[in-house]
């Protein structure tokens, strides 16, 4: 189970970050969005570790949907800031933040549902999603705002200079 455990956060992770490179068509942003997410996935397994939840059979159905979840914020964001450029810094999180705070808040919740159940395995998916959509939401909207942020104000500086 870990061996395939393994694989899987590896196999997750290559898929989402080719898949980022084709949509976004730039290194530096798929590394961005990815750099974010991994910080937030990293986060809620430092934390499951630290509660002493363990990460077993159940909870790797949900790692790649985790993923999923959090990429798919990401991915908003940064095409909103591809859209806004220089002007990101006025409103880095705005609609588009809000849309995908309540995206993820709500998958979020219809797990959290779960903790109230007899089965252990069903408990434990549980308790691995909400963390890890919560942490990973928290470190796209940390970490992704930050880093575009300061390429916004990078880009502004280049066309000042410029002009």
């Amino acid at each position: 189970v870990q061996k395939d455990g393994q694989r899987i956060f590896l196999y997750a992770g290559i898929a989402v970050l080719f898949l980022l490179l084709v949509d976004l068509l730039s290194i530096t942003g798929a590394v961005v969005c990815f750099l974010s997410l991994g910080l937030g996935f990293a986060w809620a397994l430092g934390l499951m570790e630290w509660l002493g939840l363990k990460l077993g059979v159940y909870n790797m159905l949900v790692v790649p949907m985790a993923l999923g979840i959090g990429i798919d914020g990401s991915v908003h964001l940064y095409h909103r800031f591809r859209r806004l450029g220089a002007d990101y810094t006025k409103a880095p999180l705005g609609h588009t933040g809000m849309a995908v705070i309540a995206s993820s808040i709500t998958t979020a919740a219809g797990f959290a549902g779960l903790f109230f159940i007899q089965h252990g395995g069903l408990r434990t998916i549980a308790q691995f999603a909400t963390l890890g959509i919560c942490l990973i939401l928290l470190g796209i909207l940390t970490i992704l705002p930050a880093l575009l942020l300061w390429r916004a104000r990078r880009m502004a500086s280049t066309t000042n200079t410029a002009e």
